[in-house]
């Protein structure tokens, strides 16, 4: 991805105008991001959400894909077992190739989707994927006849856009009501004019304010002198709880702050806000990517994440991870001794051993994915701390990942053994 191309700010802007269904919303949106993905055999674009571990495809088009390609695809997604459909909800919020999504799947669930790849004359798949906030995802591909390769500064660029098309996706979804939404309206200059509810109080309207200076640079001359510092600059949400969105045409357009706070239902206690953290969190994303995705301060995204640990009855953010594998796990019922028991396995299949780390990273990785620091891991295998930095960073190259929660994750997907939790139903 070049630096000339505005197509960062422009696919934003195209996600945020909503005009039109969604057929509409994600033709718009294609036209900025096809451009940038596409690989000869145009890019895609898919919505889906989960009902009882089973993948259900809402919506399917393509920009200048051929029709084959998409019913392909289609087929694809609609056929997709509960073990994969898991790995999916694990991916989420990164550029990713379809390939390394597959090096994740044990050997049994991997080759056939390679088959029917080379059956189709496929080489690979760049996906962009990204829950939305109300149980769904909202998914961007390009299929490619010949190998590809992504760059972290690709990947970060991407995960701020996705975050956005997430947000602007769920404001699409709820277009009807969005005039029963609009908690504040403000001039082109970025001053309030009107305001109700938690948007009058003066804490909020100074932020509304901010966000709506913010981005505005972002839409202007920035853009092409630095694409990557509007983007920045512009977030999905402000406090968590509004998205800026422009009203009218031309001279006369205005901004209107919507309430578009992600409202998944959650049945443990958690806020809304805390859900939505903890949502992106068992993805494995940092807080500061959260942070960007929910329009919150890192810090304000430490301490909801530490309140949703607590009443989750969960240590630290690794076993939080792990938690979120095991609530995508299958429940089975064994007799033992003639008691019924509840059987919960983990998700997972193919050995770890699988994964392309040396012996000494796989080990690394183990303790790393355990919750220990460098030091104790240094400490525990007889290594200089600065030693056990760089086998930690060889293996987030290799795994393609940013954060240890991830690890937990990619370990996991990969466990030969299922984990069995074994609990008695009485």
């Amino acid at each position: 991805m070049s630096r000339a191309p505005t197509f960062a700010i422009d696919a934003v802007e195209a996600g945020y105008r909503l005009e039109g269904g969604n057929a509409a919303w994600f033709e718009r949106v294609l036209e900025h991001v096809a451009p940038q993905i596409a690989r000869g055999l145009g890019a895609l674009g898919i919505s889906f959400h989960f009902e009882s571990g089973k993948l259900v495809l809402d919506y399917l088009s393509g920009r200048d894909t051929p029709p084959s390609l998409i019913e392909f695809t289609r087929v694809m997604y609609s056929g997709v077992v509960p073990s994969v459909a898991r790995s999916i909800q694990g991916s989420p919020g990164h550029l990713y190739r379809f390939s390394e999504f597959l090096n994740r799947l044990p050997a049994e669930q991997r080759e056939p989707y390679r088959d029917a790849f080379r059956a189709s004359g496929i080489h690979d798949a760049l996906i962009i994927s990204h829950p939305d906030g109300d149980g769904g995802y909202v998914t961007f591909g390009a299929m490619a006849e010949s190998p590809i390769r992504t760059v972290p500064k690709q990947r970060r660029v991407w995960r701020q856009v996705c975050a956005h098309l997430a947000s602007s996706w769920r404001l699409q979804k709820r277009s009807g009501t969005i005039g029963a939404a609009i908690d504040a309206v403000l001039s082109r200059d970025g001053r309030i004019v009107s305001a109700r509810g938690d948007a009058a109080v003066p804490a909020q309207q100074r932020q509304l304010e901010h966000s709506a200076r913010a981005m505005a640079r972002a839409c202007g001359p920035l853009r092409r002198r630095d694409p990557e510092a509007a983007l920045d600059l512009w977030r999905g949400l402000v406090s968590g709880r509004w998205s800026l969105i422009h009203r009218g045409r031309g001279d006369g357009r205005s901004l209107v702050a919507c309430r578009n706070e992600p409202c998944n239902p959650d049945p443990r206690r958690l806020s809304p806000r805390e859900h939505a953290i903890v949502e992106l969190a068992v993805t494995g994303a940092p807080n500061k990517q959260i942070a960007y995705a929910l329009g919150l301060a890192p810090t304000t995204v430490a301490t909801h994440l530490k309140r949703a640990l607590r009443k989750l009855g969960v240590a630290h953010r690794v076993e939080l991870v792990r938690l979120g594998m095991l609530a995508q796990g299958h429940a089975e019922q064994v007799s033992v001794d003639g008691a019924e028991l509840g059987v919960v396995i983990a998700p997972g299949g193919g050995a770890t051993a699988a994964l392309p780390l040396t012996r000494a990273e796989h080990e690394v990785a183990l303790l790393v994915a355990e919750g220990f620091t460098n030091a104790e891991v240094a400490v525990r295998r007889g290594r200089a701390e600065r030693t056990v930095a760089n086998q930690i960073a060889r293996i987030f190259e290799k795994l393609g990942i940013g954060a240890r929660s991830e690890l937990v994750r990619v370990l996991s997907n990969a466990q030969q053994s299922a984990e069995a939790v074994i609990t008695s139903s009485r």
